[in-house]
């Protein structure tokens, strides 16, 4: 079968018409260590001044010293004021070395836990 060649170029035109234009290209390639990132818009999924991004309720903890154990590191969230109001720890092992990998996961049960968790512990060295 054939197809006329007006009905071929209405049907191109309307394939045209619902394309999206796909996305303009990265104006920069990946940032350098240490290299600031340009300034502009800030993702909404970034952390507000001072805060978290809306919804978050889960924090990592990051550079925690391999011989924690978990027992530890929950006594030391109770002993912050936070008792009672999380409801997950994690901190993974290296069952091989028997010791953790340096980071754990923390679920408060509240929008304002989390942020006062982050306040209360971002920047601070407790280990």
């Amino acid at each position: 079968e054939s197809f006329s060649p007006e009905l071929l170029e209405a049907v191109m035109g309307l394939l045209e018409s619902r394309l999206v234009a796909p996305p303009p290209p990265p104006a920069a390639g990946p940032r350098k260590p240490g290299e600031k990132a340009p300034a502009g818009k800030r993702p909404e999924s970034a952390p507000r001044a001072g805060g978290l991004p809306p919804g978050t309720t889960t924090l990592m903890l990051r550079n925690l010293p391999e011989s924690l154990l978990q027992s530890k590191l929950i006594e030391e969230i109770d002993a912050s004021g936070f008792a009672g109001q999380y409801d997950y720890c994690y901190l993974p092992a290296s069952f091989g070395s028997l010791t953790n990998k340096g980071y754990a996961f923390v679920n408060l049960v509240t929008e304002s836990l989390a942020t006062s968790f982050y306040r209360a512990w971002h920047g601070t060295r407790r280990f």
